[in-house]
């Protein structure tokens, strides 16, 4: 949860991205897609740092966010991404399978009789591996490439030779 601020921070990056995005149908509806998404998890981070440690339904709360957090990633999952943004399509599900995973295991810490400090962790890194893709999406949409020890960048070669007749 430490990083709800950068989250924020990188949902408003994707919303700016957007600026030339054109008159293109899929393109305005990708455009709209995504900033309802960077609002929406703006919302719910803010939301979320507004939960008091010490009420009593301060874990319902907390729950409560991340259930809504988790509807947003799995719309982001799900959208339909322009030919033209394609480069962010996986980055997008695997945020979406992270979230969801992170979701599960807060649910399953947090609803225990017992603190488990693996399911911690791994619920953790879940969540932080789910915001990572969406600093990478926000990078991509900006027409960079991200950096980092663990980004691997693969380039495609464009030695095609178009099929101008059905083969039979």
């Amino acid at each position: 949860m430490k990083k709800k601020g950068t989250a924020v921070i990188l949902c408003f990056i994707i919303s700016i991205s957007f600026c030339a995005c054109g008159k293109d149908a899929g393109l305005s509806a990708f455009e709209k897609n995504m900033n309802d998404f960077t609002e929406n998890i703006s919302n719910i981070s803010n939301e979320m740092d507004l939960i008091e440690p010490e009420s009593e339904t301060a874990t319902t709360d907390l729950l409560a966010c991340l259930d809504q957090m988790n509807e947003q990633f799995q719309n982001l999952a799900t959208m339909d991404i322009p030919a033209k943004f394609s480069n962010v399509e996986d980055l997008a599900l695997e945020a979406g399978s992270y979230m969801q995973e992170a979701v599960t295991l807060y649910h399953e810490l947090y609803e225990a009789e017992e603190f488990n400090e693996e399911k911690a962790t791994a619920a953790s890194e879940n969540y932080s591996r789910a915001m990572k893709r969406v600093s990478y999406i926000s990078v991509l949409l900006q027409g960079e490439i991200p950096e980092g020890d663990d980004v691997v960048v693969t380039e495609e070669e464009n030695d095609f030779t178009p099929i101008t007749e059905p083969e039979e």
